[in-house]
């Protein structure tokens, strides 16, 4: 996840901070983006860390730095070594546990969103106490099963410059407050996304076929729309090549109303027994790039309630559904 703050080549110029980033207040307590920073201890001949080739430059830096070092003492330079960030969430008083990890939970799906791939925590540390003395660190480690390609998945490092959502691109302190009050609207959604592996036959797509149509006539009826439930969603919440995508698709296979198609898709999914007049036309990976054009409609909806800007849900999009012929 580290990627989505900073690139991983430009880690060294990551300035260190020890007051929070940001902070965002919510009802169960303070959330922080923090750094956390390694240091070493840097030796009085600082100039060997350096190299110039003005060696006059190279001594005056040395004795500029000997000069404030005995100005300041006993005062220790130390020198950055490793950084990164974490997010801390400083909780009410008398929360209880299970909660508290729901709201953990609720973090890691926004994040899983933002970066299209499964995430969770690195680590769970549980601090209790106001200062140095007092202070108890607990570490915690959860019972969690998941699938060794959604763990490959997890802990795959993104590369920064092709991400299209990133934290210097949006406001990430609105994002996070909006997203909580919204997310447990998504939870059935998210479950899957949380476990995917990228690797469906026939059964889990008709599943995930129904749950992402579920959504669309969610957000029709959210949004007080009663006629063209499926194609609202798909033409207000989908970037243009997605829609330009489907009606390629369902027009192959006879169908020329996008709306219509989808719904015989769920008729013939949700009804035993009904004939499978044009689920049996369609090959799997076809189907496949039916169920990823539907979800990334249900992203673009949840990416523009939470603050996204348009022109990253667009690029969010169109990059992950590239490959959708």
């Amino acid at each position: 996840m580290q990627e989505f703050f900073s690139p991983k080549a430009l880690k060294d110029m990551v300035k260190y901070s020890k007051q929070p980033l940001f902070e965002v207040n919510t009802d169960f307590g303070k959330i922080s983006l923090i750094n956390k920073g390694t240091f070493g201890f840097l030796p009085s001949d600082v100039a060997s860390l350096f190299s110039n080739n003005n060696e006059d430059a190279l001594k005056a830096l040395e004795s500029a730095f000997k000069e404030v070092t005995k100005k300041y003492s006993p005062s220790q330079f130390l020198v950055k070594k490793d950084i990164e960030y974490r997010m801390s969430i400083q909780f009410n008083s008398g929360i209880l546990i299970n909660d508290l990890y729901t709201y953990i939970r609720d973090i890691s799906d926004l994040f899983a969103l933002l970066m299209y791939k499964p995430v969770y925590p690195d680590e769970i540390l549980v601090s209790k106490g106001n200062n140095d003395t007092s202070q108890k660190n607990l570490f915690v480690y959860l019972s969690l099963r998941l699938s060794k390609r959604t763990i490959s998945i997890c802990t795959d490092e993104n590369d920064w410059s092709s991400m299209p959502i990133t934290a210097e691109k949006i406001n990430l302190p609105l994002v996070i407050a909006n997203w909580l009050k919204t997310a447990h609207d998504f939870w059935t959604f998210l479950v899957g996304f949380q476990h995917g592996t990228g690797l469906k036959d026939i059964n889990l797509l008709s599943g995930d076929l129904l749950l992402f149509i579920s959504q669309l006539e969610f957000i029709s009826f959210n949004e007080r729309i009663k006629t063209d439930k499926y194609k609202y969603p798909i033409e207000k919440y989908g970037c243009p090549k997605i829609a330009d995508k489907l009606k390629g698709i369902f027009q192959r296979y006879g169908e020329e109303d996008i709306g219509k198609g989808i719904s015989q898709i769920r008729g013939e999914i949700a009804h035993v027994g009904k004939p499978k007049e044009l689920m049996d036309k369609i090959p799997i990976e076809t189907i496949m790039d039916i169920s990823y054009c539907l979800q990334m409609i249900i992203l673009g909806y949840i990416l523009e309630k939470i603050g996204i800007p348009t022109n990253l849900i667009v690029r969010y999009q169109e990059k992950y559904t590239n490959y959708v012929q």
